[in-house]
């Protein structure tokens, strides 16, 4: 004699935040082999697209995967992606769940009885706002955890329409960093934190540095820059300065600036002084100006050594990625924004952009609300996700693997250093010129006068001939760098076989990363038939140049398998 009976658990408490916010946090307990992007490796997170998916969902919107498979293919799998649940079982088609359509998840537990042995069952039950069921037996699971992190997303999708549209508005915000604000809000900006360094009556050549590094980060045009760097108005204190261009933005971004501002301003001193915080007047004030918290300066400082982190030669991607988070963590609890920590750029010297490429990189970009801002050496980080040779963590075996994305970060430090760099030296040669400009034009009363003017102007011409000398060895620098990029770089490229190695759904993007520096032409082949050529364009920077040469170098481009790859292709093509 047998009997069955059912019953139906149902989380009772959810978790908060955004969807992606949900799954990093909470998205390993429902399954030992559950991966979150970015750490998913590549050999599954192709599986999952391709078995899980269809091929129907991005690789950058692929939050998490959770292996069926026995092998470790994740060609059966569980999939999370930025609007969608993916279920793919053994030997049944996938299904696409929209999060937007989900009523509930649930547990079922199924108790048989048959004599004196009890069996209990348990399925995932996830009912549909159209009233049906679909029920999955997937033993890989903690199926209640399963549950409450499935509802846990849908209320966070499902939220009211004028919750979300907050959210929106605020998200928009949070999308303009300061570099792509009006030129009168950047200008204030320097002007505040030149202010801070007036405290003493005078600005240090440590302090010239910080003041070209934010001017570079922050793109102002050559004749604000000039401007600026004899800016000296000691009447005019960083709050008036601010309060002066706050009823130009909105609320959120009010907020963001007073707090970026802040830690910038506290970031400035520490480097350029043995001053705190509290012992500047300029600081002193904006803090009770603004009313910043004590909690809120100690989370500036948290941000500020988990930046610097960078430079750590201790610490690697994971590590990065770990002290980010930890920010990220403690930064609702002291109502400071996170979109305000890289408002103006980063600290250790990343613009706006660079930083919110890093923080792609390491899956953190969305959660600053700053994803839309990726471009440059920063489309790679995000393109080359998965790579053989790209930036993300691999199989953990090799410790050069653990710190790629640190490596294209420290990059682009190096590359916002040099734009630094050569600002100052156009600055040296500009000055200069003013200055021997002027004493030509200053008639000597006495021999004495003379003389010194005499000095005073060799001086000048050899200041000058100095920095024409350091501005063409940078130029002469910059391209021989360029050169050396492109020997390694083909001038005609193999389309064919770049189309065969961007296939998977981890690389197909790095197909259009690089095919944009290439034009197409024609051309004739030694037999004088006319073929279809692409020829690598002029005059690209090297930057560009950079962007192919490490693109190729991910896609294993130019190594004998690759060629085999494409051989392999070329003979499934003629069979077909």
């Amino acid at each position: 004699m047998s009997s069955t009976s059912i019953d139906k658990v149902r989380p009772k408490d959810l978790y908060t935040g955004s969807v992606y916010e949900i799954i990093t946090q909470h998205g390993s307990s429902i399954s030992e082999k559950a991966f979150i992007s970015p750490n998913i490796p590549e050999k599954k997170l192709n599986g999952a697209i391709k078995g899980g998916t269809g091929n129907t969902c991005d690789v950058e919107d692929v939050y998490m995967i959770v292996d069926l498979t026995l092998f470790g293919s994740a060609t059966d799998c569980l999939l999370f992606s930025n609007d969608s649940l993916y279920i793919k079982e053994l030997l049944e088609d996938s299904r696409r769940l929209p999060y937007t359509l989900i009523k509930e998840a649930r547990e079922k537990l199924v108790t048989k009885r048959d004599k004196d042995e009890v069996k209990v069952s348990r399925y995932l039950e996830i009912e549909l706002n159209t009233g049906y069921v679909h029920s999955f037996d997937i033993f890989q699971l903690e199926i209640l955890e399963t549950a409450k992190l499935i509802n846990s997303i849908i209320n966070a999708v499902q939220r009211p329409q004028e919750e979300k549209a907050a959210e929106e508005k605020e998200s928009l915000i949070k999308r303009i960093p300061l570099e792509d604000m009006p030129e009168e809000i950047r200008i204030a900006y320097v002007k505040a934190i030149i202010s801070l360094f007036m405290d003493d009556g005078q600005i240090s050549s440590a302090e010239f540095c910080e003041i070209y590094a934010l001017i570079a980060r922050l793109n102002l045009p050559t004749d604000i820059r000039q401007k600026l760097i004899f800016f000296n108005n000691t009447s005019e204190s960083a709050v008036d300065i601010i309060r002066g261009v706050l009823p130009q933005l909105d609320e959120a971004a009010r907020v963001e600036i007073i707090h970026s501002l802040g830690k910038d301003m506290i970031y400035v001193l520490g480097k350029t002084s043995n001053l705190t915080w509290d012992q500047s007047p300029t600081i002193s004030r904006y803090v009770k100006e603004f009313k910043i918290s004590q909690e809120q300066i100690e989370f500036y400082i948290d941000a500020i050594e988990s930046d610097e982190k960078l430079f750590d030669d201790n610490v690697d991607d994971s590590g990065l990625e770990n002290g980010m988070r930890a920010v990220i963590s403690s930064a609702a609890g002291v109502g400071v924004p996170i979109a305000a920590l890289y408002f103006s750029g980063s600290v250790v010297g990343l613009s706006a952009a660079g930083i919110s490429s890093g923080l792609a990189a390491l899956g953190l970009g969305g959660l600053f609300g700053l994803s839309g801002m990726v471009t440059g050496i920063g489309a790679l980080l995000v393109i080359g996700y998965g790579a053989k040779k790209g930036v993300d963590i691999l199989s953990g075996k090799s410790d050069i693997e653990k710190r790629k994305k640190k490596e294209l970060m420290l990059y682009a430090v190096c590359n916002q250093l040099n734009k630094t760099i050569n600002l100052i030296i156009e600055d040296i040669r500009f000055f200069t010129n003013q200055y021997t400009d002027l004493m030509a034009r200053y008639d000597a009363q006495t021999e004495e006068l003379e003389t010194v003017l005499d000095k005073l102007n060799n001086l000048m011409a050899r200041i000058k001939r100095m920095s024409d000398s350091g501005a063409s060895m940078v130029q002469n620098s910059n391209k021989v760098n360029c050169l050396a990029i492109k020997q390694s770089i083909p001038r005609l490229l193999d389309e064919e076989r770049l189309s065969v190695l961007t296939q998977d759904a981890t690389k197909k993007k790095l197909y259009s990363l690089i095919i944009q520096f290439y034009e197409k032409g024609e051309d004739l082949n030694s037999s004088g038939d006319v073929i279809t050529v692409y020829r690598l364009k002029n005059d690209l920077e090297t930057e560009e140049l950079e962007m192919i040469q490490k693109g190729l170098e991910a896609l294993d481009y130019f190594s004998a398998s690759s060629m085999a790859m494409q051989g392999i292709s070329k003979l499934k093509s003629f069979f077909n």
